[in-house]
């Protein structure tokens, strides 16, 4: 029984490890979810693997992080870098 093995994407693991970044998509019935969801993330009738759709929420992600970044410029305006700062790797 020889063969490339080809691990399957479980709807309910990324939905799982990655609620925040699914879940509006998935506001709707449940019935509707699953079928969502692989419709957002397939391409050509094939369904993307998972470091594929990690990439894809990832990029979604940066954004929408930087749309409200955008929005809180505009909002604070030359207060931004008072209100708002950054630490990286605790410095």
């Amino acid at each position: 029984m020889g063969g490339k093995y080809t691990p399957t994407i479980d709807f309910g693991v990324i939905m799982t490890a990655h609620w925040h970044h699914c879940i509006n998509r998935c506001l709707c019935s449940a019935d509707n979810r699953e079928l969502l969801f692989w419709a957002e993330f397939s391409e050509n009738g094939k369904r993307l693997g998972y470091k594929a759709i990690l990439m894809h929420l990832s990029a979604q992600r940066i954004a929408e992080d930087d749309r409200l970044v955008q929005l809180a410029k505009e909002e604070f305006g030359t207060k931004f870098l008072e209100v708002f700062s950054y630490v990286k790797n605790g410095k």
